[in-house]
């Protein structure tokens, strides 16, 4: 429920003055509605302020507050659960938060994103000022920043930013575990954290692999969340929302179980089932009937907090339901994560995986990254020059890594593409809910990471793991097709869906490379998506915001094609969902930084 804005002097000869925040929060407020301050500290060499949305809630907010201090948004823990103090060093700090803060007694101002990134904090300078803040679009505002084509060209294309990853030039995200020092010295950059493999996890025999990787999350669990009171989590028919609930149980966790509705019913079918067997209350939360109307009154909220780095359309379905929780509860947790106790990470590997230590990143970046769009609405052929940046900089990421098995540089691949996602809509979240990734603190994520590949392999860690947890939660059926339970002579018929699942998926992601035209590509859509389409791109057009021949983004895109999509979209059978929410948050992105393309 919160956001995050600081002024740091780099030329320390020009104090930091309370005017020069006022501006920078009036920047903040003007992209993100609805905010205001509730925390504020500073001095000559810096000035920082905690602002939440509505309705507020409860922050980490300053800590220490006195000569040496903490501005915190989101959510940190200190080494015991706790929350930090003034002194903590960030190698200590644990949670999904981004920080500025102050030691009186060296001088030194720092900003910091938690360690794998969750959070994310972005850095801007001009006029011997650096800007810190967790919104891109508002600093991109306060210090006049242009967009960045190619960065554009890749979130249109994926759908997403990860890393450093950002839609303005000049304006940088923080890296995982990173922080950016400002000092009588000068400032840098720093790495204070990053994930190292736990041998003894990885020798451990299947069986103790299992015990392990409860009793971790699970004790985790018991010392960082049992004190937040009821909270809400997240529950699909899938594996990860049901493994994380059942650790939760077992740690004590007070939890309450949602479900949005989907594409698939059999999430909520499913969902309804799991709760029951956990015993725990749970709630469908679908959308209204009205929600054609409703949609472009939510755009506004969905820009700011998704930072134009998440897809308007499809977000505003999410805060329009989390808005409603947080009326009940005032925190969620979500299972994202789970993919690094399983082997989604490097299923582009084949039957490559595990075998060397070679990454064949442009598979990844295919299957990982780019999602299939009609890449005939965008001017030219940006993939090349995406392509290439993308590999650059995962390749920078892993380098590290780079003696380990593939499936391991894979795994930290995946946790950094994840900023992007998980990371993008547990920011989006605290515009209403204060929300937590368990699945992504450091002991579980390094347990994960560090047990071997081979037990993470078909979700066989996870079943198993399902099982020794509550063995009737294990045997309701998945919508990955099959049970949560491991295989076995009386129940492998119950797994046909579930290798039936994988196989035209395979088709799916090799027919897209090789092709360039998806086979088999599942085109879900719900039953009001036209009549959606035609209120938003009628709302915008109405008030100046979308007109397809006036557009700041304009060149970015074929014109005969951008007004087929956009005639095609308010029409039952329209395919191309992300494509065009993608196309509406540029152009949104642009007004609301007051920016264009040349």
């Amino acid at each position: 429920m919160s956001g995050l804005l600081a002024v740091v002097a780099v030329d320390r000869r020009r104090p930091v003055t309370r005017v020069e925040l006022e501006e920078a929060v009036e920047a903040f407020s003007a992209v993100v509605p609805d905010t205001k301050v509730v925390a504020e500290h500073g001095n000559d060499l810096v000035r920082a302020a905690l602002l939440t949305g509505q309705p507020a809630g409860e922050t980490t907010g300053l800590l220490g507050a006195g000569d040496s201090w903490h501005l915190v948004a989101g959510t940190a823990f200190d080494r015991d659960g706790s929350p930090p103090q003034a002194g903590t060093p960030l190698s200590a700090l644990d949670g999904q938060f981004a920080a500025v803060s102050f030691d009186a007694t060296r001088g030194r101002i720092t900003a910091a994103t938690d360690p794998l990134g969750m959070t994310p904090l972005f850095v801007a300078r001009r006029g011997g000022r650096a800007y810190v803040s967790t919104s891109s679009i508002a600093l991109a505002r306060i210090v006049g920043a242009r967009p960045e084509r190619q960065a554009l060209q890749a979130f249109l294309l994926s759908g997403f930013h990860f890393g450093a990853g950002c839609h303005w030039q000049g304006v940088t995200r923080l890296d995982p575990g990173h922080a950016a020092r400002f000092g009588p010295d000068g400032e840098r950059l720093e790495c204070y954290w990053r994930p190292e493999l736990d041998d003894a996890v990885a020798r451990l025999p299947f069986r103790r692999a299992v015990d392990h990787a409860i009793d971790v999350a699970v004790e985790s669990y018991r010392v960082r969340l049992t004190g937040l009171g009821e909270t809400w989590v997240d529950l699909t028919g899938g594996y990860d929302s049901r493994l994380l609930a059942l650790l939760l149980r077992r740690a004590g966790v007070d939890v309450r179980a949602n479900t949005r509705h989907t594409t698939n019913p059999a999430d909520v079918q499913i969902a309804e089932q799991v709760a029951a067997r956990l015993g725990i209350r749970w709630q469908p939360c679908p959308l209204p009937r009205e929600w054609p109307d409703l949609l472009p009154r939510e755009l506004a909220t969905s820009l700011a907090w998704g930072d134009a780095n998440l897809e308007v359309l499809q977000l505003s379905r999410v805060l329009w339901v989390h808005r409603r929780l947080a009326h009940q509860l005032p925190g969620l947790l979500s299972a994202g994560g789970g993919e690094h106790l399983q082997y989604a990470a490097w299923k582009s590997e084949f039957t490559r995986a595990g075998r060397s230590t070679t990454v064949h990143l442009d598979d990844w970046i295919d299957m990982r990254m780019l999602k299939p769009v009609d890449r005939s609405v965008l001017r030219g052929d940006p993939v090349p020059a995406v392509r290439e940046d993308y590999r650059a900089r995962l390749s920078r990421w892993i380098e590290p890594y780079s003696d380990e098995v593939n499936t391991t540089q894979l795994d930290m691949l995946y946790a950094y593409k994840s900023t992007g996602h998980f990371g993008a809509y547990r920011a989006a979240d605290e515009a209403f809910l204060r929300t937590l990734v368990p699945l992504y603190f450091r002991d579980v994520f390094t347990t994960a990471v560090s047990t071997d590949f081979r037990y993470r392999n078909n979700h066989r860690l996870m079943r198993h793991m399902v099982q020794r947890l509550d063995p009737s939660v294990a045997a309701l059926p998945t919508t990955r097709g099959g049970p949560a339970q491991p295989w076995g002579l009386s129940n492998l018929h119950r797994f046909l869906p579930y290798y039936a699942q994988l196989g035209r998926k395979a088709v799916t992601k090799l027919s897209g490379k090789l092709l360039d035209r998806p086979l088999l590509l599942a085109r879900a859509g719900f039953a009001w998506s036209a009549s959606a389409h035609t209120s938003v791109l009628g709302a915008l057009a109405a008030s100046g915001a979308f007109r397809p021949d006036d557009l700041r983004s304009a060149s970015l895109y074929e014109p005969r094609r951008l007004r087929d999509l956009l005639d095609a979209a308010t029409r039952p059978g329209f395919g191309q969902h992300p494509l065009l929410g993608r196309v509406i948050t540029v152009e949104l992105a642009l007004r609301a930084a007051r920016a264009a393309l040349d």
